[in-house]
């Protein structure tokens, strides 16, 4: 299974809705950009990047359904998402996130204070309203 850019964000926002994510800000014309992974015509996985400034943006919403876990899937995602950044110009990735925050650190992520945000960063609905303000704040500078 490979990674592609998902266009049609419906398919992405039922995937982040069964996981809990926010879906609120996520329409069709959301200036974000997600990569997925399908498995025999349907949306497993997905992941994506807000672009926040030049060199910075928000990883957002990796998800992966329950019965495709442990395969490796979010981990290619991650960097998948990485490596588009910085074809992008994006040397800086932030994420929030309440419940991988172990994950995240072993990809290289680290905590940052949210009271650190940039505010290119704070000023995201992401981080202003949805999610909760108990969600950790990471960092990752791409190399």
């Amino acid at each position: 299974m490979h990674i592609e850019a998902i266009s049609n964000v419906q398919k992405v926002a039922s995937l982040l809705a069964a996981a809990n994510l926010p879906t609120a800000d996520i329409c069709a014309n959301s200036p974000f950009s997600f990569f997925g992974i399908h498995s025999n015509g349907e949306l497993v996985a997905a992941a994506g990047i807000e672009r926040l400034s030049a060199h910075s943006g928000l990883l957002r919403s990796v998800a992966v359904k329950p019965e495709f876990q442990g395969q490796g899937f979010a981990t290619r995602l991650v960097a998948f998402c990485e490596q588009w950044a910085k074809h992008n110009g994006i040397n800086t990735l932030y994420l929030l996130t309440s419940t991988a925050s172990s994950f995240f650190s072993k990809q290289g992520y680290r905590l940052v204070p949210r009271s650190e945000a940039p505010a290119d960063v704070s000023n995201t609905a992401q981080f202003s309203s949805l999610c909760p303000s108990a969600a950790s704040l990471m960092q990752k500078a791409l190399q």
